[in-house]
């Protein structure tokens, strides 16, 4: 799903295409400039290096365990995160199984996610493992994935 992105400075936006459908080295790089500069986001206004710390830390921790804060300001829970992302690959697939165009469904798009989770709750089960493997598994440096 392409994403549109505001150009703050031009008070315009830009659509981007679908992270996935980007190569790896373009993810890493966005990654790791995403997590640069969402750290740095978070102390822009504190003086003290241990206070500054801790919120890293703390926003850290919120990244590996999914209790990530959103815009909002409001806990996301990474297990119906992952069921509608799951959901969403399901729904762009049986799309593009019909010949159609993920394009032409974009406005309908969420209302066709929400129906697959009606449909599907085994989503849930399979969200829930995504998201424990996930928080199991061993980390990986980035520089040995860009050698």
């Amino acid at each position: 799903m392409a994403h549109e992105i505001l150009i703050a400075k031009f008070k315009r936006t830009v659509s981007v295409p679908d992270f996935d459908s980007l190569p790896l080295a373009t993810r890493a790089y966005l990654i790791e400039y995403g997590m640069r500069q969402a750290l740095n986001d978070r102390v822009a206004g504190e003086s003290d290096a241990d206070k500054g710390m801790a919120l890293v830390e703390k926003r850290l921790a919120g990244w590996i365990d999914g209790t990530v804060r959103s815009m909002g300001n409001r806990e996301v829970d990474p297990v119906n995160t992952e069921a509608k992302r799951l959901a969403e690959v399901a729904v762009k697939t049986a799309i593009r199984a019909k010949g159609k165009k993920i394009s032409d469904y974009e406005d309908q798009l969420s209302n066709l996610v929400k129906g697959y989770l009606e449909k599907h709750p085994e989503t849930m089960v399979a969200a829930k493992a995504n998201v424990d493997a996930r928080r199991s598994a061993t980390p990986v440096d980035l520089d040995d994935l860009l050698a």
